[in-house]
């Protein structure tokens, strides 16, 4: 605390987020709820949202407060990270005010319906259909009880230790190309190798092995499939430890979007050494980071089509520079790309548009002798031109993931991405045009003297689209 020797309490209480339910849909406008503070630490409560997109959107709230006014949110897939926060100010030696905060958080994730939609029932291609291990759907063998995991799609999930004990997931969907996922949650006792069955109209089509240690409380692809009326998803319980049963979740390729896929999820490889990371505000539970030389950690998926591809990782002061990030179609490299993961941390970066024929993979590269990060990676249908629209090209997607003002040099940096990349001629307004940068991926602005752009500045591309990033101030450094 200022003025004295005595340290910043830290607060313990979770957070806890009631409404929306983890993995659960919801309408816009959403009101959010949450469990009473109830510690007499925290000075105050942050709701973080984050969009499909990356952006991320902040609001605090008083220690005392329960829940938020109606929020208007795009429909799609969004992250809430909710904490209770003890912060303090102060002014440093060069009298720059800075503050301090010690927080407790919890993640969650929701969707936002379009309008007119929901899980499950109704009628017209491509409708999501999700079965939950309490809905009728389901089904079993063996003794299947309540498990104590943290953040289940329901009420509840449900756990077995008996070896051949079953758990049957069925629905009754329109036929279509879908994206199969299952949700489970964590425990000391989780199996690593558990084997489950996806099934049209009885026939057996996979059998994929997941690992329940890992990637808990969060939608993980099993893969994609052609399933027509009647499919089904059966978890298989092996012994001795135990296996979850929690919910599974039918996503029509069609209307799919995105496609996420964590650090330990179906689907994932690896080659030499990957330990936990400590980065903070990792997708999911945690990231991973090697210094091995060659290590390589790979993302994988059947997907088939023309998709916006992007890459996260966490921030630590060994990151590389220049991280090399390959994507393959199949076997068939397309493409290599250099990340800065000293930068633009814990939010998607975009790597690039590509179209593939044999399924997408991503591979990232440990080169040492610095640290390399692998978290997670987003697929997003690309965008294609309305013939009716008069439109023209889609605009621009934007991104800045630096703006940095020095205060006695009097510099300013700023970095950014396009969904245009190298094609794009992206401006600074007020500050003259960026320059890209092939190897790094990206295009960058350096002026030294300029004057003080203020809290924001605004990046437009000459394919469309424009972006507004916060300037961060520093002083002589």
């Amino acid at each position: 605390v200022a003025g004295s020797t005595e340290p910043i309490a830290q607060p313990t209480q979770e957070p806890v987020l009631t409404v929306p339910a983890h993995n659960g849909q919801i309408a816009s406008p959403v009101t959010f709820e949450w469990e009473p503070y109830t510690e007499a630490i925290a000075s105050a409560i942050r709701l973080e949202l984050i969009a499909a997109d990356g952006t991320l959107t902040a609001t605090d709230f008083a220690a005392d407060a329960t829940g938020s006014t109606p929020m208007s949110l795009a429909a799609g897939n969004w992250d809430a990270k909710l904490s209770f926060e003890n912060g303090h100010e102060y002014s440093n030696a060069d009298g720059i005010t800075c503050v301090v905060v010690k927080y407790s958080e919890s993640d969650s994730s929701f969707t936002v319906e379009t309008s007119g939609g929901g899980s499950g029932g109704g009628s017209g291609a491509g409708q999501e259909v999700i079965i939950d291990n309490s809905d009728a759907g389901a089904s079993s063998t063996g003794r299947w009880k309540t498990s104590g995991g943290k953040k289940p799609h329901g009420a509840d999930s449900l756990w077995s230790r008996d070896a051949d004990a079953t758990f049957t997931f069925n629905a009754n969907l329109i036929p279509d190309r879908y994206a199969v996922f299952m949700c489970w949650t964590l425990w000391p006792s989780r199996m690593t190798d558990i084997p489950v069955e996806i099934r049209d109209a009885g026939t057996l089509l996979d059998t994929v092995s997941v690992n329940q240690k890992l990637t808990g409380g969060q939608w993980n692809l099993l893969g994609i499939y052609t399933l027509s009326e009647t499919a089904s998803v059966t978890i298989i319980s092996q012994g001795p430890g135990s296996t979850n049963a929690d919910a599974v979740r039918f996503a029509p390729m069609s209307k799919l979007d995105e496609l996420v896929i964590d650090n330990g999820a179906p689907g994932t490889s690896s080659t030499g050494r990957w330990k936990k990371s400590g980065g903070k505000k990792p997708y999911g539970r945690n990231s991973l980071w090697s210094r091995d030389a060659g290590a390589s950690y790979t993302w994988s998926s059947p997907l088939t089509g023309t998709f916006d591809v992007y890459i996260r990782w966490t921030l630590w002061p060994s990151r590389m520079t220049d991280v090399p990030v390959e994507v393959y179609d199949g076997q068939a490299l397309l493409e290599t790309v250099y990340a800065d993961q000293q930068t633009a941390g814990s939010q998607w970066n975009y790597v690039g548009t590509y179209t593939f024929n044999e399924g997408a993979a991503v591979t990232v590269i440990s080169q040492g002798p610095g640290s390399t990060n692998a978290d997670a990676v987003k697929f997003v249908p690309a965008q294609t031109d309305n013939p009716g629209s008069g439109q023209g090209d889609n605009l621009d997607v934007v991104t800045v993931i630096k703006a940095k003002y020095k205060t006695g040099p009097q510099e300013l940096v700023v970095r950014a991405t396009s969904s245009d990349q190298s094609n794009a001629v992206l401006t600074v307004e007020g500050y003259g045009e960026m320059t890209f940068v092939a190897r790094k991926n990206r295009y960058e602005l350096r002026i030294k003297p300029a004057s003080d752009p203020g809290d924001s500045i605004t990046v437009t591309s000459s394919s469309g689209g424009s972006a507004d990033g916060a300037v961060k101030h520093k002083g002589n450094d």
